[in-house]
């Protein structure tokens, strides 16, 4: 007879323990409903907070059902070892949490200065070197995010935590190692930093590297990722903008002249071509109206070379300025001067002529 009261009271016990901890976990997700209900509220008169709301919105969900999980063990009276065990994972979970929690809030601020940079051409050298600086800046603060939060979640396990402080207190020898192993990375980081803040590179800009001429798609902390015309990408490692040599076009100014040659028999009418040009680069809606020009810039025992130059806004514009000029040209020695284009003349043929 006591045993069915003492069983009966500690089932009663045990369905209210239940009871409470559905309760606190029912009050967790109403507090989050309300947050949620507020930040809908808030996020039209700022744009900045729909972005909080879309990065926060689930590790806010998270930590709050975690919290209740705290309240919820204490409250379930449950053995000492499954109670350690619970809370050792609600602790790892809290803490993998927080970090996506300011994860959330760096990629808010970061999309939020994206969308205000967004539709920056590659005029706009200024917000170029900005965009391409913060993007490092964010991708930097991410890694952080991600190393610290880690180690953090490592440092919970008892033993990971007597290993690491022994490694601690024999730092000569382990200092040397770790500083061996992450010299790549540590070296790939300030070269990221020179590169974002010296402005020798930025998203956007048009350079020759590799035989290739491509664009800066991307800068990640390791490597940047550039297209080129046939939409191919080539991934090169960010510290060989440091080690080597290449162009940038788009350096300082985006202005770029486009130039054609042309390889003309001596009897070709120069002033013709010149005449040519200028209808051609005048009419021509890439032609920024600045500079251009038409020269005989070499000459050789058969063909003399005549360079025709057009300045455009940037390597794009140049590019088809140059092709269309070319196509332009050939067309009219063709068909107004065909005796202009190159000739190879037998000269024994024409002293017996002679």
């Amino acid at each position: 007879m006591i045993f069915a009261d003492f069983s009966q009271c500690f089932s009663l016990t045990t369905s209210l323990s239940i009871l409470y901890a559905f309760a606190i976990f029912a009050l967790a997700y109403l507090v989050y409903l309300f947050l949620l209900f507020a930040a809908r509220k808030l996020k039209r008169k700022q744009g900045l907070w729909a972005k909080f709301s879309e990065e926060l919105r689930y590790p806010v969900l998270f930590l709050l059902l975690e919290i209740a999980a705290i309240f919820s063990i204490q409250i379930l009276n449950l053995p000492v070892f499954l109670e350690k065990k619970c809370e050792h994972a609600v602790n790892i979970l809290i803490i993998a949490t927080i970090g996506w929690f300011v994860a959330g809030i760096t990629r808010a601020f970061y999309r939020s200065f994206v969308e205000k940079t967004a539709g920056a051409t590659s005029l706009d050298i200024g917000r170029r070197t900005l965009l391409t600086q913060v993007l490092f800046l964010y991708r930097l603060v991410i890694f952080v995010i991600l190393a610290v939060t880690a180690a953090a979640i490592l440092l919970t396990f008892p033993y990971i935590k007597t290993v690491g402080l022994g490694i601690l207190g024999s730092a000569g020898i382990a200092g040397i190692v770790l500083g061996i192993a992450a010299k790549p990375i540590l070296l790939n980081i300030m070269v990221g930093f020179q590169i974002a803040f010296t402005k020798i590179i930025k998203i956007g800009d048009a350079i020759y590297v590799e035989n290739e001429f491509a664009r800066v798609e991307t800068i990640h902390l390791t490597r940047i990722v550039v297209r080129t015309w046939d939409q191919r990408r080539i991934v090169i490692p960010i510290s060989y903008f440091i080690d080597k040599p290449f162009q940038n076009w788009d350096l300082n100014s985006s202005e770029l002249l486009a130039y054609v040659f042309l390889y003309c028999d001596y009897t070709a009418p120069v002033q013709a071509i010149r005449k040519k040009a200028e209808e051609l680069i005048m009419n021509h809606p890439k032609w920024n109206g600045k500079v251009w020009n038409v020269q005989v810039t070499d000459t050789t025992e058969q063909t003399m070379q005549v360079r025709i130059a057009a300045s455009a806004n940037d390597a794009s514009a140049m590019l088809d300025l140059r092709a269309s000029l070319r196509e332009s040209l050939i067309d009219f020695l063709q068909k107004e001067y065909p005796s202009a284009l190159p000739r190879v003349r037998n000269y024994q043929m024409i002293e017996k002529n002679v």
